[in-house]
């Protein structure tokens, strides 16, 4: 057998250099729709995928990752950093999360490495910010296999920080979007650019798929795959479905390295520029009247510095001087203004202070403008003003336009355990303001929400609107119908009003009963057994056939009914005897007697089950309060 052909692949990813935007908001995107082509530019997951359509099992392990019994083996360079060992750790989990193969790291010298992961102290490795390297032979008979087992690399440059523009300067996050870029080759993607097998697009950029050669501001500040990336990657390795492989001996799973924040991103954020008395202020008559220029950071990732250059212009009858030395009756607006603003990493607003200057004398209005112009190419910032933003002083009475807000709900009437939406929109108001909020209401407590407050603060967004999500929780006690009152304030005392009250019906929907499987019907074959078994410490699982029958005419999931139950032990809802302890031998023995009925009346329902400790027990006819609470639970 002969050796055909053996070939030795470089895919990279280049150094970030994003296009002069033609104006803020614009993110660099090109569009195919404006460009003259005989290529088809397509956006289907094929133009990623490195041999078209699909990668075979041979091809794959011949010049990919590959999954190893269920498990994608990868090592790391001795020398590589711990903070970037740990940040691939995250870009490793996260691609775990997504196709089925686990990925488990091992020593260089493992045999069943498939890859080395190294980084570089150069800026760039021949121009490029990071590179995946393979090394594969066919021979004659059409077999592929791997060649040089040491040309397996991912290695990262220095250059890969640079992708920080796109994501609100973030060394971390451009780092790792240069790592999503690398470990999508070595999972088997392609630029989209690579016409090689017949497919592809010049145009998509990075917020298309992290492939891209075309970079952009990242919309939504993740630097991980894309949707476009994960419907590549579950095409070439399969959809994670929660079943867990078990790797070689003595290797440890990325899973078991966590835990990880795989949800953090750093958007670039927007900027907003406003005067807090107005577009227009009326000139004193017998004193300074103070007012505020404010800038607004929002909507994004604040943890880097961020710089704006200001313009100026003044009307030629406005007189404007520093706070040392002017004079009044003859100067018009006191303050300093500044020729550049930089925030602070955190700091979401920064104020400029001017001073409307007293006089007497009658005159035509005058007016004071800035222009907000970006500190560097690209735009620090995805979305600003393009206009100058001007303040008109006046003679006349100023009459102040009230602000108004609306308050819209997903639904009136929510029912416990549910997910719902409050729309706030605005008018009148500036984007980036905060606005305070409160949730109230008789019976309302912390406890009616999975996580939230019952207090708060939200900002405004470039659309004059925001969104609460929240998400009730299932208390499993009957107590009616609620009634959640939402409000919004100006201040953070809580003091001054916003709009009108909005109402939002909570439903009693998931008072505790032992239909735990909620088919509407109290079976002792079914929910019996399955209370038992979960009061015994055990839990029903859908891998047996006596668990299917059990769960065959059931409303709810196996973990469903599991954390019904649950809650049901929590709460002391089955603790039929009040003893303090929800017992199978007690509780759960009293429970089966009363659901098969014949047999169980009277004291029959207690004997020998009933704890010593109960309450009932020192009462007359115990087993009749045994009775109704077991009773009220089957409602």
């Amino acid at each position: 057998m002969s050796k055909l052909s053996s070939q030795f692949e470089i895919c990279a990813c280049p150094i970030c250099t994003i296009s002069p935007l033609s104006s803020w908001g614009a993110l660099g995107s090109n569009n195919s729709n404006s460009v003259t082509s005989s290529k088809i530019q397509s956006n289907n997951k094929a133009i990623l995928i490195s041999s078209g359509e699909s990668i075979s099992p041979d091809q794959l392990a011949a010049k990919w990752l590959f999954s190893n019994n269920g498990v994608i083996y990868v090592a790391f360079n001795s020398g590589l950093d711990p903070i970037l060992r740990q940040w691939w750790y995250e870009v490793l989990a996260s691609a775990d999360a997504l196709i089925e193969p686990e990925f488990a790291v091992v020593e260089a010298s493992h045999p069943a490495a498939q890859m080395i992961i190294n980084q570089v102290p150069d800026t760039s490795i021949d121009g490029a910010a990071g590179i995946y390297t393979s090394s594969s032979v066919q021979w004659s008979d059409g077999r592929l296999e791997r060649a040089d087992l040491n040309s397996y690399k991912i290695v990262l440059a220095e250059g890969a920080y640079n992708k920080s523009i796109s994501f609100a300067d973030s060394r971390e996050a451009g780092w790792k979007n240069v790592a999503f870029h690398e470990l999508g080759h070595a999972l088997g993607l392609e630029h989209p650019h690579d016409w090689n097998d017949a497919d592809g697009n010049d145009f998509i950029d990075t917020n298309g798929t992290v492939m891209s050669y075309v970079s952009a501001i990242d919309e939504d500040g993740s630097p991980g795959f894309t949707s476009l990336d994960r419907d590549a990657l579950i095409s070439i390795h399969g959809e994670e479905t929660g079943k867990k492989s078990v790797p070689l001996p003595d290797v440890q799973l990325i899973n078991n390295l966590g835990p990880y924040d795989l949800a953090k991103t750093w958007k670039t954020p927007s900027l907003e520029v406003h005067f807090n008395s107005g577009k227009l202020i009326q000139e004193p008559k017998t004193e300074l009247k103070k007012t505020e220029l404010i800038f607004t950071r929002f909507d994004g990732y604040l943890g880097n510095k961020a710089s704006v250059n200001l313009d100026w212009k003044f009307s030629e009858n406005l007189k404007w001087y520093t706070p040392e030395g002017y004079t009044r009756g003859f100067h018009d607006v006191v303050f300093n203004p500044p020729s550049q603003l930089t925030f602070s990493p955190d700091q979401s607003s920064i104020t400029i202070n001017l001073w409307i200057v007293d006089d007497t004398i009658q005159e035509a209005d005058e007016w004071l403008e800035v222009k907000a112009e970006p500190a560097r190419t690209p735009d620090y910032f995805i979305n600003a003003p393009t206009n100058p933003i001007r303040l008109t002083i006046t003679e006349q009475e100023v009459i102040e336009e009230a602000a108004i807000i609306t308050i819209t709900s997903s639904a009136s009437s929510i029912d416990e355990g549910s997910n719902f939406s409050l729309t706030v929109k605005t008018v009148n108001m500036a984007p980036g303001k905060i606005i305070y909020y409160s949730l109230s209401g008789i019976g309302i407590t912390e406890a009616d929400f999975l996580s939230a407050k019952l207090y708060g603060e939200a900002t405004i967004g470039a659309d004059g609107s925001f969104i609460l999500n929240q998400s009730l929780s299932n208390d499993f006690l009957k107590e009616g119908a609620e009634q959640l009152e939402f409000r919004c304030f100006s201040n953070n005392t809580r003091t001054l009003q916003l709009g009108d009250t909005y109402n939002v019906k909570i439903n009693d929907s998931s008072a505790f009963t032992i239909d735990v499987d909620s088919n509407a019907i109290v079976n002792v074959e079914t929910d019996g057994a399955m209370l038992m078994r979960k009061l015994f410490g055990t839990f029903i699982t859908a891998d047996s056939f006596d668990d299917k029958i059990l769960l065959s005419k059931s409303k709810k999931t196996s973990r469903e009914i599991h954390e019904f139950i649950e809650s049901g032990i929590k709460l002391k809802m089955l603790d039929i005897d009040q003893d303090g302890t929800s017992s199978a031998l007690s509780d759960g023995v009293m429970i089966m007697r009363r659901l098969f009925t014949v047999g169980s009346e009277g004291s029959a329902l207690t004997n020998s089950a009933i704890s010593s400790n109960s309450p009932f027990n020192t009462v007359p006819l115990a087993y009749s309060g045994i009775e109704r609470a077991i009773d009220i639970l089957k409602l």
